[in-house]
C-alpha cells in the first residue's frame, strides 16, 4: 500500500513543473499525450465541451440531459497487465483474481479480475484517478451522437470493439480495434470499467458540471461502463450503464484512467503544440 505520510513528488514537463499524487509523477510526451510514471500509464489530452448524456432507450439512462466537462485527460487505453504489474512489484499489492490464468494474464490485455478498491489503489498509485460517469461517456462518444462512436449498427461496432459476436470468447489485447476520435482504445467492448460514481438508477438529480455523483455512504454500488468481450452489443453502447459492488470481480472487468486538467494542466499542452 502506498504511505500517505510521504511528501509529494514533482515532475518536469516540458520546462513545467507540477505536483501529482503519492510515488507518481508525470514525463513528457509529445503534442497531446502525457504518462504517469512509475506505472508507465498514458494518457492523451481531450478538450472539454458540452454534449448530451444518456439516452432514451433504457430508464437507467434516461433523462437524456445535457452537461459540460472540463479539459482533462484520459487513458489511452485500459490499464493493462503489463501497468498493473508494475504496482504489484512496487507496492506488494495483492493479485488480481485471474492473474495466474494464461488466457488473462498475457502483458498487453487488460487486466481484469480487479475491484473498485483494487483500482483506486492503483489509480492513487499512479497519480491519477477512476473517470467521472460524466467523463467517461464523453470520452467514448467523442463528438458522436450515435450509439456507438462509429455508427447505429452492429458493423459499425464490429470495427471498434471486441464484444460477443466476434471477441472468440475471450479478452484481447488493447489496442487492436481501430480508437474513436480522441485517440481512444476499447472504449466500446473489451472489458467493462469502473468509474467513480455511485449507481444510481437514473440520471434524476446528477450534476451537471461532470464531476463524480458521489452521495452514499460504505459499500455502495459503483457504475461500470464500455460492455465487454462477454456481452451483446447493445451493451457496448456510448450511454449503456452497469453497476456492481466495490468488491465485485469479474474476468470482463477492468478499468482506465484520468488525470484532471490543471494537473499538469491546459497551459501544458499549448507549450507542447508549440514546442
Amino acid at each position: 500500500m502506498v504511505d500517505n505520510e510521504k511528501s509529494k513528488p514533482t515532475c518536469i514537463f516540458d520546462s513545467q513543473t507540477c505536483a501529482v499524487g503519492d510515488n507518481a509523477k508525470i514525463s513528457g510526451g509529445i503534442h497531446d499525450m502525457i504518462r504517469a510514471e512509475p506505472s508507465g500509464y498514458e494518457l492523451l489530452w481531450i478538450k472539454g465541451g458540452t454534449f448530451m448524456m444518456g439516452s432514451n432507450i433504457l430508464d437507467d439512462e434516461k433523462p437524456l440531459h445535457e452537461l459540460t466537462v472540463s479539459d482533462f485527460y484520459m487513458g489511452r487505453n485500459p490499464v493493462t497487465n503489463e501497468e498493473y504489474g508494475r504496482f504489484i512489484e512496487a507496492t506488494g499489492y495483492k493479485k488480481p483474481l485471474f492473474w495466474g490464468q494464461l488466457r488473462y494474464n498475457q502483458r498487453r490485455q487488460p487486466v481484469v479480475g480487479v475491484g473498485w478498491e483494487d483500482a483506486k489503489e492503483f489509480a492513487k498509485w499512479s497519480g491519477l484517478q477512476l473517470p467521472s460517469e460524466a467523463q467517461w461517456e464523453y470520452g467514448c462518444r467523442a463528438g458522436t451522437t450515435t450509439r456507438y462512436f462509429t455508427g447505429d449498427s452492429e458493423e459499425d461496432l464490429d470495427r471498434v470493439a471486441w464484444y460477443a459476436k466476434n471477441s472468440g470468447n475471450k479478452l484481447h489485447r488493447v489496442g487492436e480495434k481501430e480508437p474513436n476520435l480522441f485517440g481512444l482504445y476499447d472504449m466500446h467492448g473489451n472489458v467493462w470499467e469502473w468509474c467513480e460514481d455511485h449507481w444510481h438508477y437514473n440520471y434524476v438529480g446528477a450534476p451537471g458540471d461532470g464531476n463524480p455523483w458521489v452521495d452514499q455512504k460504505g459499500g455502495a454500488g459503483r457504475v461500470m461502463r464500455g460492455g465487454s468481450w462477454f456481452g451483446v452489443a447493445g451493451l457496448c453502447r456510448s450511454a449503456c450503464r452497469y453497476g456492481g459492488l466495490p468488491d465485485f470481480l469479474d474476468d470482463d472487468l477492468g478499468f482506465r484512467l484520468v488525470r484532471l486538467s490543471g494537473q499538469p494542466g491546459r497551459s501544458d499542452r499549448s507549450s507542447r503544440e508549440n514546442a
